[in-house]
Order: C-alpha cells, then sequence, then structure tokens
C-alpha cells in the first residue's frame, strides 16, 4: 500500500480542485491510500464529498495567514504520526508548507504549478519568494500542468527542471435527447435558442465582463442567442450590475456555481473563454470532451488545446472581435457541428485519463521508487 498525501489550499471548485477529484477516481484502482488535506475550511463546497466518496480521506487544517504557526505544527505532527510515502502539494500555501514539512519528516515532495504568471491584483512578492526559495530547494519534482506554466516555472525556479503533466478529462456520456431539452428549457426558457456558455471563477483574469460586452452585438445579430455563464467568485455583484446597466437581462444568465459542469455543456452550442491570462483551464477540456465548439482568447496553453478544427482563437481585450466570431459561428450551425466532433475527437486522443495517470505514476516513482508498483 502507497500512502501518498495531496495537500491543497481550498476545497473549492476550480482547475486544481477538479484534479483532486480526477485523481481520487484514478488512483482507486490502485493499491493507493490517499489522503487530502485543505489548507482552509471549504464551506458549502460538495468537493470533501465527492473525495470521501472516491475513496481519499480529507482532513482540514485551516492556514488563515501566512505565519500560522499553530496550524503548521499540528500538520507536521500529522505527516510524522501518518508516515506518508510522498507528498503532492497544489497551489502557494501548500506548496510552502507541504515542502516544509516534506523535508523536516524526510517525506519526499512533488509541487504542482498552474499559473503562467502573477495576478497583478494578488501578487504578494514576499510570499512568491518564499514559495520559490522553499520550492526551488526543498521539493524533489515541480510539476507543471501546462507548457506556458512550465515556461514560467523554469524562469522563476532555474535551474531547476519543470516536469510538464497537462490535465486529462474523461469524455461524458452524451445527454439523451429529452434530457438536453429539459435542460435547454429550465437554463433559457425556450430549447431552441442558441446557448453559448462559459464557465469559471468571476474573477478578473476571466474578463467575463469582455464577453458580457460582446453580447450587446451578438445580441442584435442573433436576437434570440443566449449567454450562460457557471461560476462563482469576487466579480459576482460587478457583472449582475453590468447585465442590467447593458440591458442583457433576457440574453445573459449567471447561474452561480454549477457542480456539474459535464452536463451544463452537454446542453449548450457553443464554448467561450475570455480570459486575460491562463495557464490550461480545464472547463476548456471539458467543453470539447462535451463535444462544444471553441472560441477562446490565444493566451497560456489554450493555443495547445484549441486546434484549428476544433475551434478558434482571439487576442484577449477584444469584445469587439469576441462578438465577431460568436455572431460567425452561431450563423453557421453545420460548421458548429462539424468543429464539436472534432474537438471531442480531439480530447479522446490527446487528453485520456490513462495517459495522465501513467505520466503521473512515474513521476510519483520518480521521487518515490517503490511506487513502481502501481504502473504494472
Amino acid at each position: 500500500m502507497i500512502k501518498i498525501l495531496q495537500i491543497i489550499d481550498l476545497l473549492q471548485w476550480g482547475g486544481a480542485q477538479k484534479m483532486q477529484v480526477f485523481l481520487a477516481e484514478q488512483l482507486n484502482a490502485h493499491d493507493v491510500e490517499l489522503t487530502v488535506v485543505s489548507m482552509n475550511v471549504s464551506e458549502g463546497s460538495p468537493l470533501p464529498e465527492y473525495l470521501r466518496q472516491r475513496g481519499a480521506r480529507v482532513v482540514v487544517f485551516p492556514f488563515p495567514k501566512l505565519l500560522s504557526v499553530r496550524s503548521f505544527f499540528h500538520l507536521l505532527d500529522f505527516v510524522r504520526r501518518e508516515k506518508f510515502n510522498l507528498i503532492h502539494t497544489h497551489l502557494t500555501y501548500a506548496n510552502i508548507f507541504g515542502t516544509i514539512v516534506g523535508r523536516l519528516t524526510g517525506t519526499p515532495v512533488i509541487a504542482s504549478l498552474r499559473t503562467a504568471g502573477y495576478d497583478p491584483r494578488y501578487h504578494r512578492p514576499l510570499r512568491q519568494f518564499i514559495e520559490t526559495v522553499v520550492v526551488k530547494y526543498g521539493a524533489q519534482c515541480i510539476m507543471a500542468n501546462g507548457y506556458a506554466v512550465a515556461k514560467f516555472g523554469r524562469e522563476r525556479f532555474a535551474p531547476r527542471e519543470i516536469d510538464v503533466l497537462v490535465n486529462a478529462i474523461d469524455l461524458p456520456s452524451p445527454l439523451a435527447d429529452g434530457e438536453r431539452i429539459a435542460l435547454r428549457t429550465k437554463l433559457t426558457g425556450d430549447p431552441s435558442r442558441p446557448i453559448v456558455i462559459s464557465v469559471g471563477r468571476l474573477d478578473l483574469p476571466k474578463g467575463f465582463p469582455d464577453l458580457i460586452r460582446s453580447f450587446v452585438a451578438v445580441r442584435e445579430a442573433h436576437p434570440r442567442a443566449a449567454l450562460v455563464i457557471a461560476g462563482d467568485g469576487p466579480m459576482s455583484d460587478e457583472l449582475d450590475v453590468l447585465v442590467e446597466e447593458l440591458h442583457l437581462q433576457d440574453s445573459v444568465f449567471l447561474l452561480g456555481q454549477c457542480d456539474d459542469v459535464p452536463r451544463l455543456l452537454a446542453a449548450g452550442d457553443l464554448y467561450v473563454s475570455s480570459s486575460h491570462w491562463e495557464g490550461l483551464p480545464v472547463s476548456i477540456l471539458e467543453a470539447m470532451a462535451s463535444g462544444l465548439p471553441v472560441l477562446a482568447t490565444e493566451v497560456g496553453d489554450i493555443p495547445h488545446v484549441v486546434v484549428p478544427e476544433a475551434g478558434v482563437l482571439i487576442p484577449p481585450h477584444q469584445p469587439a472581435r469576441m462578438a465577431q466570431e460568436v455572431i460567425s459561428l452561431l450563423s453557421n450551425p453545420e460548421k458548429l457541428e462539424a468543429m464539436g466532433a472534432a474537438a471531442r475527437t480531439h480530447i479522446q486522443r490527446n487528453y485520456s485519463p490513462g495517459i495522465w495517470v501513467h505520466k503521473l505514476l512515474r513521476l510519483y516513482a520518480g521521487v518515490y521508487p517503490p511506487a513502481a508498483v502501481l504502473l504494472a
């Protein structure tokens, strides 16, 4: 039995957290005891229960601030007591404290990177400096979830090598016709309306104001088109106000948090990502796996995923150009259908769970050789 500890900043919906659930599903078939530590209380989130249902143990050690000495020693005692074989960390606080705990307990650490730059609003130079030093000199392996993220990581952690493990996704089963019609009716009131979908945290990097503004022109060309945005975050109230200011209440629907994103995506016609900066958004992989064509900004690792036959790439910060492309795509249903089929095929061939988990287990075996038995 291999004992693996995953440490993450918070178990709320997001790309890193979705991969926690995915990892638990994949490791459930192996001789692994998986424990997930969240460094914050995740009130109202279904993720802890999702993880438990997939065989993982979930433990919370709240770190309300960087210098949470008491929480750190609780985490240290826990790791010493449990005698884990390896630690895999995700996001800033987890990378810092998980790596330090690994060094103090002699447990090998894999630290994960998920961003291709710093968000200027949340950039804390001291915190980032500490993370850089701790991970650079303390982690046995540094991995990135995409090529743009790895490029940024190589500059930041030089001369350390960065291993790339691109996110994977399961292909969801298509919705039955009746179920799809019912869901489309629930979303917009009319199942025949063209539905554009976007999913993500309602925060500045995702560029949702650009997407909403683009829909003024989209509605003029396609009066029945609907934009459905799923997600929660600090810009929620601001986006509600923007929708009202632009008089788009009948065209733009902000759903809030969605616990079944693949089902939602299967009800749409087109997926749009308006991000200003990104790593590799899991939501785009989910959309393509659901058979949706993608219109996305050309940032981060998105160009590696959205191939020409499956979608369209545009520069960020250009709502007028975004509107133009949405209008063009909605005007050609046959093209939409062909691109959606190509998107699903592309994900099936290149982002399968089997490939992903095999590469991850190889990284685990690289820092803890007995884990090589999991590759058999």
